[in-house]
């Protein structure tokens, strides 16, 4: 995916600069103003910003302003000396030079270009192998780009045109995120680099936490997040998601090696015993602003892996579910676990739980661990609202 962020003007660059007096220009018996501009240079600049002149006759002296901060005007002599910042907005813009001597002036017009920006660099870097790895993109860029990352695996540094990002050897044996910047003023772009193998998503726990759709602050029993606990085995090619706690099995989960992602596929995964009565408890792609839900295998639902390096020992992935685009009609913005009359999923009851915003994050667990499972039951209860069937 190309990137572009440029903005251009088709007539550019036209200085202008007048000169007038307080007398009636259309009285013929109207003196001469006393204050001419007789030559200007580089007065349409980049958005590198720099150096423009303006050479006046004012016999009798001459003050100078400038209407904008970026563009400073110095009198030196009979000429005025215009000093133009660095222009990290993404538009052009103008400042007016007035040179005055008593009631007479005269003005000058400075147009700078805004910054130009073109990337063939991807939002989005990903390594799908542990060995040293290297990239290059084209970067056309109107003024100085400082380019740097946030993690010290990842080297970094523009050579002209191009980008050069450099990703050394992986041997922390799991995923690792950063970051490669590219900054001009205020203006800032930026790459997410993902380095690692998709064997590191399996055999582990992870918390699926949203924002609890169904909260009611009135109730001190309620909360305003849901939280259950999940299990992917298997392997990377062939792997499966479970939720233990209520011995469910994801309709379908796969590890993008490509993206190092985790995708979840809508559908049944179980059965609920609530009041007597079991339901069979699909999982649905929500529309939250909608308030609709779809429960085939339509909209895949991905998850975009991180990692949150707490020191160098320790840390843990985790990942935001994020609309693919693949359900036609819904954006997706939430997950659910929903009541249906049967394993096919034909007719829909009500809901358990509805989720927006959902996260999915690594968590250390060992289910024969007793202090383990007591943690667990604390982690979740501090997050999770009571699982009622609403119709």
């Amino acid at each position: 995916m190309k990137k572009i962020f440029s903005f251009f003007v088709l007539l550019a660059g036209v200085t202008s600069f007048t000169a007038c007096s307080d007398d009636d220009s259309s009285n013929p018996y109207a003196h001469e103003s006393t204050v001419k501009v007789v030559g200007v240079s580089n007065l349409d600049l980049t958005s590198a910003g720099g150096e423009g002149y303006i050479v006046v006759d004012a016999p009798a002296g001459a003050t100078v302003t400038s209407s904008k901060e970026w563009a400073t005007a110095t009198m030196v002599g009979d000429t005025v000396k215009v000093s133009v910042d660095l222009n990290s907005s993404l538009h052009d813009r103008n400042a007016v030079i007035t040179i005055a001597s008593g009631n007479d002036k005269a003005t000058a017009i400075v147009h700078q270009l805004g910054f130009v920006f073109r990337s063939e660099a991807p939002a989005k870097l990903v390594f799908s192998a542990n060995g040293a790895r290297s990239a290059s993109y084209y970067i056309n860029h109107s003024s100085d780009l400082d380019v740097y990352a946030d993690v010290d695996w990842i080297e970094a540094e523009m050579v002209e045109d191009s980008l050069f990002i450099n990703v050394f050897k992986n041997e922390s044996k799991h995923l690792r995120t950063g970051y490669v910047y590219m900054q001009s003023g205020e203006f800032r772009d930026s790459i997410l680099i993902k380095q690692g193998l998709a064997s590191y998503f399996v055999k582990k726990y992870y918390i699926l936490q949203g924002e609890n759709v169904y909260y009611d602050p009135e109730d001190p029993e309620d909360s305003p997040y849901v939280a259950v606990l999940a299990h992917i085995t298997g392997t990377s090619t062939k792997a499966k998601l479970e939720f233990p706690d209520y011995d469910w099995e994801a309709a379908g989960v796969t590890i993008d090696a490509n993206n190092l992602e985790i995708a979840i596929v809508p559908g049944y995964v179980g059965t609920f015993r609530l009041s007597g009565n079991n339901y069979n408890i699909g999982l649905c792609a929500l529309d939250i602003e909608q308030g609709s839900l779809i429960w085939d295998s339509t909209p895949v639902l991905p998850f975009n892996m991180l990692y949150n390096e707490e020191s160098e020992e320790s840390g843990y992935m985790y990942g935001s579910l994020y609309d693919n685009g693949t359900w036609e009609g819904g954006k997706t913005t939430g997950l659910g676990f929903s009541a249906f009359s049967n394993a096919n999923l034909d007719s829909y009851l009500g809901s358990l739980m509805l989720m927006a915003n959902p996260v999915l994050t690594e968590y250390d667990y060992d289910p024969s661990s007793a202090s383990a499972r007591k943690r667990l039951k604390a982690d979740l209860a501090n997050r999770k609202a009571l699982m009622m069937l609403h119709r």
